[in-house]
């Protein structure tokens, strides 16, 4: 996913992260391509998941704040 990103193919890096997306981090990153894409329902969903992981609270917390922002 992350080399998709880098290559700045975002479908391909979402498609990635999709087949991931049990891992905190796979979800991170698909809450950071739906807000930066316009999806913000999708990404508050993938926001809100990601509340109920302690492992990613600093991460999770700073995209609260940009969905919040953006909405």
């Amino acid at each position: 996913g992350k080399c998709h990103l880098r290559a700045e193919r975002s479908r391909e890096a979402e498609q990635a992260f999709s087949a991931a997306e049990r891992l905190p981090q796979a979800r991170l990153e698909l809450a950071r391509l739906s807000l930066a894409s316009g999806r913000l329902d999708k990404g508050a969903a993938h926001v809100a998941e990601l509340q109920k992981s302690p492992q990613m609270d600093i991460e999770t917390e700073m995209l609260a704040v940009e969905l919040g922002r953006l909405r």
